[in-house]
Formats: C-alpha cells, sequence, structure tokens
C-alpha cells in the first residue's frame, strides 16, 4: 500500500483492534482471577461449615491442580488426601490424586492410587477406561492397559471402536492389537474387521483377514471387506474373499463355462461383492419369482407401476475378465406388456476403465423364453473388471412412464476368444 492517508487510517486501525483483543484477553483473566478467589472463598467457608464434606476437599484439590495461573500440586495432593480421610470410598478422590501425583512426578504413587481406584469400582465401565488410558499414557505398561481395555469391551462390547480409536492413536501396531487385545476372543472378530473397514486400513485389514480363520468370519463381515477391496482395486484379493465364501456351493453360483455367477439365481443375491447387486427404485418391485422361471427353481421378476419414469440398473454384477479377449454374454427375458420405447436392455461397461461400452437391443411389449438376448464385447489390454447390468434409462418423451413385468432367467456370460 502506497504512503498517504488511506496508509496511515490502516495502521490506526490495526492498533485499535490489537488494543481491544488485548484489553479482552486481560478482562477474561481478570474475571478468571476473581472467579477463582470467589470459588476458593466458597469452599473454605464450606469446609467450616461442614468441616466433615469430602466434597469440598476434592473440589480444592481440583482448583489448586488446574489453576492456570498459579498452580499448586502440593497443594491439590494434599486436599485430595484429606478428601480420601473423610471418605475413604470416594472414587474420584482417588482418580484426581493419582492425576496429581503423575503430574508432580511421583509415578509410583500415582500408579498406587490408580490400583487403588480400580479396585475400589470394580464393575464401572468409566473406572476401567480412566485406569486402562492412565496406564497406556503414562507407563510403558502396554500391557496392563490391554489387560483393562480387554475386560472393558467384555463388560461392554459397545466399546470397542473406542477403544481401537486409543489403540491407533497410541501407534499400537495391527499386530499387537490381534495378538494382545483379540486373542482367543473370536466373538470379536467381526467388529475388528468392520472398524478397520470403516476407518480405511485396507493393509491391516488383509493382514487381519489372512491371519484368522474364515470360519470365524461372518459372511456379512467378508462381503464388507470384498466390497472394500474392489473399492481400492485390489480385485484379486477381493474375488479370492469372493470364492471362500461362496466356498463349496460354487457349483451353484457358476454354471459349467459361465463366468457370471448365479445367472439362473437359483442362489440367494448377495447384494455386493461380484454377485448381484439389486437397484431400488420407487414404482419398480424386484423379487424372486419361484412360479414362473425358464429352468431351475426359479427367476427374477421385475414389475412397473407405470407410475415413474424410472432410470435404473435393475441388477447389476462385476465380473473379473482376462483383457485382450471378447466375451458373449446370453440372457432370456420373457415380458408381459412392458410400455414406452425405452424398455429393458443389458449393458457391459468397464468398471476402472471407460474403453468397454457395449449394450443389447431394447426389450418391450410381450416376449417368450424363445430366444436369448446377446451381447459380445471385447476388453482391451488395460481394462480387467466388467459392470454387467440390466437397464431401464429414463425416457425424453411425453409418454415415458413403464408398466408391465418381466422375467430374468439362464443368464451367461462366456469368452469367445483367448488372448495371447
Amino acid at each position: 500500500m502506497p504512503e498517504g492517508p488511506g496508509k496511515k487510517t490502516f495502521i490506526v486501525l490495526v492498533h485499535l483492534v490489537s488494543l481491544l483483543v488485548l484489553i479482552r484477553l486481560v478482562a477474561v483473566a481478570y474475571n478468571d482471577i476473581i472467579l477463582k478467589k470467589k470459588t476458593l472463598q466458597n469452599l473454605s467457608l464450606a469446609i467450616k461449615i461442614i468441616p466433615d464434606d469430602a466434597g469440598n476437599y476434592y473440589d480444592l484439590g481440583l482448583v489448586r491442580q488446574y489453576d492456570l495461573f498459579n498452580r499448586d500440586l502440593n497443594r491439590a495432593i494434599e486436599f485430595y488426601g484429606t478428601a480420601l480421610r473423610k471418605n475413604p470410598l470416594f472414587s474420584r478422590a482417588l482418580i484426581g490424586l493419582a492425576n496429581a501425583y503423575q503430574a508432580a512426578g511421583r509415578k509410583r504413587d500415582a500408579f498406587l492410587a490408580v490400583d487403588s481406584y480400580r479396585k475400589l469400582t470394580p464393575n464401572n465401565t468409566d473406572s476401567l477406561w480412566r485406569v486402562a488410558v492412565f496406564y497406556l499414557v503414562n507407563s510403558d505398561r502396554v500391557d496392563k492397559a490391554m489387560e483393562y481395555f480387554e475386560k472393558l469391551i467384555e463388560m461392554d462390547p459397545g466399546l470397542q471402536t473406542r477403544v481401537y480409536d486409543v489403540c491407533y492413536q497410541m501407534k499400537l501396531s495391527n499386530k499387537y492389537i490381534m495378538n494382545h487385545l483379540l486373542k482367543d476372543k473370536a466373538g470379536l472378530y467381526p467388529s475388528y474387521l468392520g472398524y478397520l473397514i470403516s476407518h480405511g486400513k485396507l493393509d491391516d485389514a488383509m493382514e487381519f483377514y489372512n491371519n484368522v480363520s474364515h470360519k470365524l468370519i461372518y459372511e456379512k463381515s467378508g462381503m464388507k471387506l470384498c466390497n472394500f477391496l474392489i473399492k481400492n482395486k485390489r480385485y484379486d484379493d477381493a474375488f479370492s474373499v469372493w470364492e471362500e465364501m461362496i466356498g463349496k456351493l460354487r457349483n451353484r453360483y457358476y454354471s459349467e463355462g459361465s463366468l457370471l455367477s448365479n445367472g439362473g439365481f437359483e442362489s440367494d443375491i448377495t447384494n455386493g461383492c461380484f454377485g448381484w447387486v439389486v437397484g431400488k427404485a420407487r414404482g419398480v418391485k424386484i423379487y424372486e419369482d419361484h412360479s414362473l422361471h425358464l429352468e431351475g427353481r426359479r427367476s427374477l421378476g421385475i414389475s412397473f407401476s407405470g407410475e415413474y419414469n424410472v432410470d435404473l440398473d435393475v441388477i447389476r454384477q462385476l465380473v473379473l475378465l482376462a483383457p485382450e479377449n471378447s466375451y458373449l454374454l446370453k440372457a432370456y427375458v420373457k415380458t408381459d406388456g412392458l410400455t414406452t420405447t425405452n424398455g429393458l436392455f443389458f449393458e457391459a461397461r468397464g468398471y476402472d476403465c471407460n474403453k468397454i461400452y457395449a449394450r443389447s437391443d431394447v426389450i418391450t411389449g410381450t416376449n417368450s423364453w424363445a430366444s436369448p438376448v446377446s451381447l459380445r464385447f471385447s476388453v482391451p489390454p488395460d481394462c480387467g473388471v466388467v459392470k454387467i447390468s440390466l437397464r431401464r434409462q429414463k425416457s425424453r418423451k411425453f409418454n415415458n412412464k413403464i408398466k408391465g413385468n418381466a422375467w430374468v432367467d439362464g443368464l451367461q456370460l462366456i469368452r469367445l476368444k483367448t488372448g495371447p
């Protein structure tokens, strides 16, 4: 800014603002001092009136310990001690005494006070939490802290996330948590895996998964891990988890020669991983139909109410494919009075690349199972995961609200050409 009246005015304003801030800080400090003085006076008066009330001595200990301007740890320790002599079962005075000892550098006394506090409140989750954190923060006895954390989550499993948060904040390794906090506690495995997934700890999640019996990981947890791995582009690991999940049922999920899982809808829909995911939209009902099917015991039924211009992946599935190959999707679709020119169609789209896109002819009106719908596409070198979906695309025409019924069965995805 050039020299002149404007700059001088600016400098004056800066000094004025600084002065106002300083006055405010002084006022706050003065009020704190006055408040503290009144508090001390009130507590001293209360002690004269009721000399055996341990709570007043405890409050004086807090004031002396946490006074920002005139901290006196020795006086705080003295007041906490008096409170305990007045009431030996006063647990808050014990933990206050432990904290004061620790702040004063008297570690041995601090841990004696903490242990007394723990014995006084053996079934209290708040006290367990305070003792565990005290050991974790103020000593090298991590094993002791873990012992208390174990008891804590046994008493209240809902505190697991809080415990895991503290462990990670204190830089405890995933392996240490597994070998100490979770050792021989299979019931905690799904929750811990869920914690790792929800906090984005990919490598720790895989380390944990690879070091425990997968039978102890519920199917729901395995599904979360698989989806998490897919999201982070760890497709091979995700598929290994998927195969572990379907296990001995693989022949029910994959018909001979087909790369698409559950193409006949004979197994339950998984809604994730490398299985079918069912879409949701107003005016659309998607269900397993046991009364109408081409083969097996059921098909997938879709019913449109005619009230909405739907834009929806009715069903979709991710498929791990070999690059530089061509593939053929075949499906049987039966329809009954499917309205609008924007009916149903199959689509193949690259999941992690934009070089794959193919779609089938649109299916409308009334059709029997007679002829399969087919879709052919090729996978380029830098793609490997393809999303196969049955879609209804939103219509821009005036008569756009889709109505009618459809059934899908016998889907297959076949590799046509083997790459070099």
